[in-house]
């Protein structure tokens, strides 16, 4: 069985090595090395060299932490010393975060848009057995409201890292338990973040894109 696995993980990683890439923490893959995408890399070098720069700590945090989210190295050492093996969370955009917080919280709701990166977020998921995981597929209307059947304060940590993200957090306001904290990523878009009035902002940058966190208050009266 083992050894299944093994092949099965092997052929999953070739794969990804000749799918075409999808957002900032895209892994190594074959269309990186086209002619096209290293001229854009020496035009960037020689017209944005510090963008190229704060590219390249990207590149490097991504690699010492290989199995972390894609978020910004801020923003994981942040989570790395919140997250407690009690933590209740909720996540809307599945991959390398799913895999990572499952590891450490009690519970997680993962919510998935695309059917194929879905069957292979959770084929990984099977292979390492995990138990406390409800991975779910949706999209459309019904995408960010499937947090709509859990309760109010229902949540300690909610990651928004998908589709349909000003919904998400429109969506994710009540959810989240007073001192819970929202994650927001790619904050940088410009996604509605009024529903979110009256939470301590965070901000995180590295350069390229940023992670927002949000915190709700502790005392209920200050909630909008």
């Amino acid at each position: 069985m083992p050894t299944v696995r093994r092949a099965n993980r092997c052929y999953q990683l070739f794969r990804r090595f000749f799918s075409k890439p999808s957002g900032v923490g895209s892994p190594l893959n074959v269309y990186m090395f086209t002619p096209s995408h290293l001229l854009h890399l020496l035009k960037t070098l020689a017209t944005q060299p510090a963008y190229f720069y704060h590219r390249l700590v990207v590149v490097y945090h991504q690699l010492r932490k290989p199995k972390a989210p894609w978020l910004t190295s801020d923003a994981i050492s942040i989570l790395e010393r919140l997250l407690t093996p009690d933590f209740i969370g909720f996540e809307w955009g599945s991959g390398k975060s799913t895999l990572w917080l499952a590891g450490r919280l009690k519970t997680l709701v993962s919510v998935e848009h695309d059917p194929e990166w879905y069957e292979i977020v959770r084929s990984d998921l099977t292979a390492r057995n995990y138990t406390n995981l409800d991975l779910r597929l949706s999209s459309g209307d019904s995408y960010a409201a499937q947090i709509q059947s859990f309760p109010d304060d229902a949540f300690d940590f909610i990651l928004i890292d998908g589709e349909t993200r000003s919904r998400c957090i429109a969506a994710a306001a009540s959810k989240i338990k007073a001192g819970g904290y929202i994650f927001i990523d790619n904050a940088d878009t410009g996604y509605d973040v009024t529903p979110l009035a009256g939470f301590t902002y965070r901000p995180t940058d590295n350069g390229i894109w940023r992670t927002d966190i949000y915190i709700r208050p502790l005392e209920p009266a200050t909630r909008p």
